[in-house]
């Protein structure tokens, strides 16, 4: 596993089990986050700065509002590997229940990460630590469903924490709520093609 696996693993690890400690370890100190949010069911602030203030304000709140968390990184084959110290427009799926009523969510975006050498707090070796990360919100659908075992039923043919595209599409493309998902990620793959096309061609 290279190191930028490792540490989006951990990213999720931290953000889904309410493990702030965890996200802490994954920034360095003087890392970075900001948002772009084109939905208004949910917020973050606009702008975060060092793994303390990260691990701190980042999910605040959020497991008192949400249960069940589960995020993905979407791919379409092998795991990303950073280019010069970037992995740049990497779509995510998050999925998650209110925990007051039966209130679902399933959201969608990308992230942008940029990692960067530190040396640990011994000053002996160095590790590779997230210094900047943007995370894109495209949408996020809300909706309620009686059925308490929805989510595991979503699921069931999800792998953790690396989603395959495929997979994902055909969970949802049979259900209407989830369209703007969909077009998401059909778009999203569509421009990464362009793009890498267009340099093979320069």
């Amino acid at each position: 596993m290279n190191h930028a696996s490792y540490l989006l693993e951990r990213y999720f690890e931290g953000k889904d089990k309410d493990r702030p400690e965890v996200i802490k370890e994954t920034f360095s100190n003087s890392a970075i986050v900001t948002f772009d949010i084109k939905t208004d069911v949910i917020s973050f602030p606009p702008i975060i700065e060092g793994s303390d203030n990260i691990a701190a304000q980042m999910f605040d709140d959020f497991h008192q509002k949400f249960e069940h968390v589960e995020s993905y990184y979407v791919i379409t084959g092998d795991r990303p590997e950073p280019k010069e110290n970037q992995i740049l427009s990497l779509p995510w799926l998050v999925t998650m229940k209110e925990r007051e009523g039966n209130i679902f969510r399933v959201g969608t975006g990308y992230y942008d990460w940029t990692f960067e050498k530190n040396k640990s707090t011994d000053g002996d070796q160095s590790q590779w630590l997230v210094n900047a990360l943007h995370i894109y919100i495209h949408d996020m659908v809300v909706f309620e469903v009686e059925d308490p075992k929805y989510l595991s039923l979503l699921r069931k043919n999800y792998s953790y924490p690396w989603l395959n595209r495929d997979a994902l599409i055909a969970s949802l493309a049979e259900d209407q709520r989830f369209s703007t998902i969909l077009s998401f990620h059909e778009n999203h793959e569509k421009s990464k093609m362009c793009v890498q096309d267009a340099l093979v061609t320069v």
